[in-house]
């Protein structure tokens, strides 16, 4: 709170000394102390509040401090603010008791929700004779609210994005709850327990493989002719017929295999199992071997890239 000083008016007594009493010394004592005090709490940014009694319509008196607080058991309007100094802020707090409080301020008015409390700053335009509100906003206290809508659409939000911002994973998906699960994804390849969607929109196989344990998959086939999946990845595949049989590796255009991928041919029948190369594919092995050597080899086929495959273990030409 400001304090006024009335200055002391010192007199030479009739000898010209000036006599200096003990209340004298003490008066300024008390001055210098109390400027101490003012000084450590500016420097702290503490404010001493002045609590100021609820009327309907308030003046405030900007000498006597510069924090008001008043519990607005009604509504409320602030009619005038005095004695300001040039560049003076003063901050206000109203508190809304027992109720919703309307409070008028600088030509504006503002439902303060029961319980809760108004902060606001006005700043003094000397030339203009104006108080000016720099800001005012409710605060935690009480009540309660809720985000109805975001960006004009209702309902629950459940992320950070809408739907119309992933347009390059979802197809058409415009429901109103924007919630959306890896179905709803469209990439190419095939989407099971053993692929993951890479950043290039394809459903891949781990480079270790899928299933994520110790153990392999394996596919039995008992026909003479069938063609690599993604699923494949990581495990084995098993020819188990009496006749010639034939594996056949697609081109990425038809199955994406990415880099790296790979897959174990196990020749389980006495009948010779055999590699072939689908359109555009190249698979290069030791010797030029593109069959199993026998029953109960196997050999594993790994995709180094733009079609071009490694045919590698128990092979024969």
């Amino acid at each position: 709170m400001s304090e006024t000083f009335t200055p002391f008016t010192w007199a030479d007594d009739e000898v010209g000394g000036t006599p200096i009493t003990a209340a004298q010394l003490n008066r300024l004592e008390t001055g210098v102390e109390s400027l101490d005090d003012r000084a450590a709490a500016l420097e702290l940014g503490v404010l001493t509040p002045v609590t100021l009694t609820y009327a309907a319509s308030l003046t405030v008196n900007a000498t006597l401090g510069a924090l008001f607080r008043v519990d607005a058991t009604g509504n409320l309007t602030i009619t005038d603010i005095t004695g300001g100094a040039s560049g003076q802020a003063i901050a206000l707090e109203v508190a809304a008791s027992g109720g919703v409080r309307n409070l008028t301020i600088a030509g504006a008015t503002v439902a303060i929700p029961a319980g809760q409390v108004w902060t606001g700053t006005l700043r003094y335009r000397s030339s203009t004779d104006t108080w000016l509100l720099a800001g005012g906003s409710e605060s935690s206290g009480g009540g309660t609210g809720e985000v109805s809508s975001v960006n004009g659409r209702t309902g629950i939000v459940t992320g950070l994005a809408e739907a119309s911002d992933l347009t390059s994973g979802l197809a058409g998906k415009a429901d109103t709850s924007h919630t959306h699960g890896v179905t709803d994804l469209t990439a190419t390849g095939t989407r099971d327990a053993s692929t993951f969607l890479r950043g290039d929109n394809t459903w891949a196989v781990p480079a270790g493989g899928g299933g994520g344990s110790s153990t392999v998959t394996q596919n039995l086939q008992t026909g003479t002719a069938y063609t690599l999946a993604l699923s494949d990845g990581g495990g084995i595949v098993e020819m188990n017929n009496a006749a010639a049989n034939t594996v056949t590796v697609p081109p990425t255009g038809t199955v994406a295999f990415p880099t790296g991928w790979f897959t174990t041919v196990r020749q389980w029948g006495v009948g010779q199992t055999s590699v072939a190369e689908g359109a555009g594919v190249n698979v290069e092995s030791y010797g030029g071997g593109m069959r199993l050597a026998g029953r109960f080899a196997e050999a594993t086929l790994t995709h180094r890239g733009s079609n071009v495959w490694h045919f590698g273990g128990e092979t024969a030409v």
